[in-house]
């Protein structure tokens, strides 16, 4: 390689004709829950007409709003619920901040806590045994 050279990873004719001049960005192409939740929770209620930088489609942020609803984090009037503001004090999902608050009064929160790191880890599994770790913990999670 030398300076000004550059190595891509695709062919120019796809470069050309399959690829977008720029990326779609992020708020335009995930899961708004979270993102509803916070804002939410922060007092600003009028999403609809919340000056985005990149602005989602209006469909998404009703489909968000909706999963909401349905988890009880929002009332009729789309205003927080008590179990939204709980809900929102977590860095987490929705649906799994729920989870987490309902393990609580169904008396599980230790095997959904399990569950929650479990979803949450890039890689939940070593295939090395630490020698350094007690026999009695790794009995624990055998199978």
């Amino acid at each position: 390689m030398c300076a000004g050279c550059m190595c891509r990873l695709y062919t120019e004719a796809a470069f050309r004709n399959e690829m977008l001049p720029s990326s779609v960005p992020e708020i335009q192409r995930t899961n708004l829950g979270m993102t509803v939740l916070t804002l939410k929770a922060m007092g600003i209620n009028d999403l609809l007409g919340f000056d985005f930088m990149d602005a989602p489609a209006a469909a998404t942020l009703v489909s968000a709003l909706e999963q909401l609803y349905n988890l009880g984090a929002l009332d009729e009037e789309g205003l927080l619920t008590r179990l939204g503001r709980k809900m929102a004090e977590f860095p987490l999902e929705p649906p799994i901040s729920k989870m987490l608050i309902a393990s609580v009064d169904l008396g599980c929160s230790e095997e959904i806590l399990t569950i929650v790191g479990m979803l949450s880890a890039q890689v939940c599994f070593s295939t090395t045994i630490n020698p350094q770790i007690p026999p009695m913990l790794l009995s624990k999670f055998a199978l």
